[in-house]
């Protein structure tokens, strides 16, 4: 849009003493992460941005997956990882 200054942004996700869901006897869950944009207006729906990978047998991911999007500043954005 003209007038609107908008960078680039690099979101990193990582986790610490995350809840095991795996299950009894299952050894321990195989996080991963959905990065959803909720929508600014009531007629749009929200926006799955990435996911990242599983990784396999820890409660304290830090994921590899970046997930890039484009900001315009002085907006006000809502998130759900």
């Amino acid at each position: 849009m003209p007038g609107k200054h908008s960078e680039k942004v690099v979101l990193s996700i990582s986790a610490d003493k995350l809840r095991n869901v795996a299950g009894a006897f299952k050894g321990t869950s195989d996080p991963y992460a959905i990065v959803t944009l909720f929508a600014a207006d009531k007629d749009q729906k929200p926006v799955v941005l990435g996911k990242t990978e599983a990784i396999k047998n820890t409660l304290n991911p830090q994921f590899n997956t970046v997930i890039e999007m484009d900001y315009e500043f002085g907006k006000l954005l809502h998130f759900q990882i």
